[in-house]
């Protein structure tokens, strides 16, 4: 024992200082490591700096189909919906360059930060007040959720519906499952349904308390429907985009149940602009009390979006909702990086908005909303 004392005592001296250099040069990167991260601190002011440059692109004609001026707005649209997570990263590579002293860098990754956020601030700062009820009518509860295609549990979905009592229900990635779960709980106090289920992430249904006025729009334009050639073949523009107006204690109410295409690639980019233009024509066109609710696969900072705005219609989360109303994603990992917000309601000026409700989670990937309405 005790010649393996003096063996311990022998070596801890020099174990001890071999443990304190690998600490110290893990903790101080060698010459050439910190060469190289001031290089992608460097890189990372440049790339930002190009992003934010491309957020402010995107302004071409919603039905233009130049290969190249698609290019840039669908990149551009890409950085504007993802502008809070490139604030996140920005943020992370200052921080990086303090610590390496490239001050310069630091500071403009800051304020480039803080560009990538002023959309949002701009949200939050912007928000109308709440609309007064004049005059006095009917308060009418509107409910959008997209259900997603692989969830199998209706109960969440169901429980908020029983909770808030929504005198309509706009469903999305409506199924022959989820159609047979919702009718067999609400056909009671929702008669009036239109059905549009699909197998795949594409159909749709309306359930209301109200009679029909009209007989329900199943699909937008037959313009649409003529340019629906698609590269890929999955769905296209003749996938239903249901519109119903509803008599309301004999006022009418158009409500349009929105699911645009996602923009995963160039061709289903074009396809969704072209589903936004004739949104904005509807928006332009309709005189009568008018909502949109649903999954836009948008966000609110979306030229898109600012179309439709520009167009006459107004956001109830600016106008009756809590912070930012962000949606999605609800569901896997991705649930921990800041949210956005692709789920919407936008009325026109016919329809005042009393209060907007970000729903819990029901299962799916996206967040429902409820919206109360009255109509002028």
């Amino acid at each position: 024992m005790a010649d393996l004392s003096e063996a311990v005592t022998a070596v801890s001296p020099q174990s001890e200082q071999h443990t304190h250099g690998s600490l110290r040069r893990w903790v101080r990167p060698t010459q050439a490591a910190r060469r190289g991260l001031v290089v992608v601190v460097w890189l990372a002011c440049i790339g930002a700096f190009a992003v934010l440059v491309l957020m402010m692109l995107e302004d071409t004609p919603l039905q233009s189909a130049s290969s190249r001026a698609l290019s840039v707005a669908y990149i551009a649209f890409m950085c504007r919906t993802f502008a809070l997570h490139g604030a996140l990263a920005a943020l992370f590579f200052a921080v990086l360059a303090f610590s390496l002293r490239q001050r310069v860098a630091g500071s403009a990754l800051v304020v480039l930060s803080a560009s990538f956020r002023a959309p949002y601030v701009a949200l939050l700062v912007g928000r109308e007040s709440i609309d007064a009820q004049s005059p006095p009518s009917r308060e009418v509860r509107i409910l959008s959720m997209n259900v997603l295609l692989t969830n199998v549990d209706p109960q969440p979905a169901l429980a908020f519906i029983r909770e808030h009592e929504p005198d309509v229900v706009m469903v999305q990635e409506h199924t022959p499952a989820w159609h047979k779960a919702l009718t067999a709980s609400l056909a009671q106090d929702y008669p009036f349904v239109v059905n549009e289920m699909r197998n795949d992430a594409f159909g749709q249904a309306i359930f209301s308390r109200h009679p029909f006025a009209e007989p329900p729009v199943l699909r937008l334009s037959e313009r649409t429907q003529a340019a629906s050639a698609r590269v890929t073949g999955v769905q296209g523009l003749h996938d239903p985009q249901i519109r119903v107006v509803l008599d309301i204690d004999g006022q009418h109410l158009v409500l349009q149940n929105v699911h645009t295409v996602p923009p995963a690639d160039k061709a289903l980019f074009y396809e969704q602009r072209v589903q936004f233009s004739e949104f904005i024509d509807l928006a332009r066109t309709e005189t009568r009390p008018l909502l949109m609710a649903g999954d836009f696969n948008a966000t609110a900072t979306s030229r898109h979006l600012q179309h439709l705005l520009a167009a006459g219609m107004r956001d109830a989360n600016a106008i009756a909702g809590t912070g930012l109303g962000n949606t999605w994603p609800d569901l896997g990992p991705l649930r921990y990086l800041p949210r956005i917000r692709i789920d919407h309601t936008l009325v026109n000026a016919r329809v005042s908005v009393r209060r907007h409700i970000l729903g819990p989670s029901i299962g799916s990937e996206h967040r429902p909303l409820l919206t109360c309405i009255t109509m002028q």
